[in-house]
């Protein structure tokens, strides 16, 4: 079978490299479909055997313009509106001029009004293609939310190839607006796909369950046998695991770190906070004042020291994650990392000060997924005391964590590989 994948971020999710490998060990022939403006890296990954080609249908014309504004300033948002109001401010705070995030403004503030009446059904039905991507010899397309292409999507759509939309992340359908009902989709887990239903309306019968590639490593991890005597650190350490990669709201998750340090050095002076920095974030100069902390230890020697493989890079993280007392973060999905190594882990819910609004450390950590998988599951820590309860307590709790763990079973890039590109719909 000739399978086309559609993929964005490629340079960042090493999981669907390795689930292309697993696609080509099956006999598979494979052909990437990727935007002008990212084929250039995509093929510096180096996949032998694996078939490049860009993707143009874009019509540049007053129609699809018109269409492309009606989209971006009135399309329908996620019933989770918070998230998506989220992101966007996060995208505003990273855009790269001040013309660009006063634009940035203005649309959100517009998005804000309430007239969210244009489906993306509507504009990939309306939108005028191209035609000259060479599509015709593919049997079954593989695309990954975001949907990269609105007019690769609206010429799909038109002529019924076999598409079926990953959905990658676990927060994908609480903040994205490019969900189709013309779109097969498959997803993490039962959980996930009830969200889909939910936050996107999309149809039950157009979702599978396949399971999360990118805990494929951590099934692989378990399937290994390490010694009991090999330690990370030669110390007890609370491992505190960053989540913000929002420039403003770094000094916040900074502080929080600083005070967390603090109540570890009275309760367990001999104990270590080790922080592993968000790794995408490109100004780690920010964690700086850590250093000055004398309980704390920055675990940033794999952006110092680039791990050989994604292989050795997370099974570094899993070893720190088990063999941690306690994983503590502000909502990442590391923290559903830890609990699925049966590792007690905690969202941090306190120290982020009276700002709840926009921006905002509190309106980080209660996103949708957050309060729904981890909070409402026992999975947060609601104050400084509790923190210094739970300290003093010979054994962490892991109810909770296995508990949340059930909600996203593991299994193998190879068993969901099969899943994927099987078309029963169970």
């Amino acid at each position: 079978m000739k399978i086309g994948i559609i993929v964005s971020f490629f340079d960042f999710r090493a999981d669907v490299r390795d689930l292309i490998k697993e696609l080509q060990s099956m006999g598979h022939e494979v052909v990437l479909f990727a935007r002008s403006g990212e084929l250039a890296s995509i093929q510096q990954q180096q996949m032998p055997g694996v078939v490049y080609r860009e993707i143009r249908e874009d019509i540049s014309n007053w129609r699809n313009r018109l269409l492309e504004y009606a989209f971006l300033l009135f399309k329908k948002l996620p019933k989770s509106r918070h998230n998506y109001y989220l992101m966007e401010l996060f995208k505003i705070s990273n855009a790269p001029s001040s013309k660009a995030k006063f634009i940035g403004k203005i649309t959100l503030a517009i998005q804000r009004l309430g007239i969210n009446t244009v489906s993306y059904d509507f504009l990939i039905q309306q939108l005028q293609y191209s035609g000259n991507t060479h599509l015709d010899d593919i049997d079954q397309f593989i695309g990954f939310t975001e949907f990269p292409s609105d007019y690769l999507a609206a010429r799909v759509v038109k002529e019924k190839k076999p598409l079926k939309v990953y959905v990658y992340s676990w927060d994908h359908p609480c903040k994205h607006t490019r969900f189709s009902k013309a779109f097969y989709y498959m997803v993490w887990s039962d959980c996930i796909k009830n969200d889909l239903l939910e936050l996107q309306h999309v149809p039950a019968g157009q979702v599978k369950v396949v399971g999360a590639t990118q805990f494929s490593y951590i099934w692989d991890y378990k399937q290994q046998v390490y010694s009991q005597a090999s330690k990370p650190f030669p110390y007890p350490y609370v491992y505190y695991c960053c989540a913000i990669g929002i420039k403003e709201l770094v000094p916040q998750e900074v502080a929080i770190i600083k005070t967390i340090a603090a109540k570890l050095a009275t309760i367990q002076p001999d104990w270590k906070l080790v922080v592993r920095p968000y790794p995408v974030l490109d100004a780690w100069g920010m964690y700086k004042t850590l250093h000055a902390v004398s309980n704390i230890i920055l675990d940033d020697d794999y952006r110092k020291n680039p791990f050989p493989s994604p292989k050795a890079a997370n099974d570094d993280k899993y070893a720190k994650i088990q063999a941690a007392r306690l994983v503590l973060h502000t909502g990442s999905t590391i923290g559903l990392e830890a609990c699925l190594l049966d590792t007690p882990a905690f969202l941090i819910d306190f120290g982020y000060g009276k700002n709840r609004k926009g921006l905002s450390v509190y309106g980080f950590i209660h996103q949708y997924q957050n309060e729904k998988y981890l909070l409402d599951r026992r999975g947060g820590i609601e104050s400084l005391n509790t923190l210094g309860e739970m300290l003093r307590t010979s054994e962490m709790p892991t109810h909770h964590s296995q508990e949340i763990a059930a909600n996203f079973p593991l299994n193998s890039m190879k068993h969901m590989a099969m899943k994927i590109i099987d078309d029963t719909k169970n």
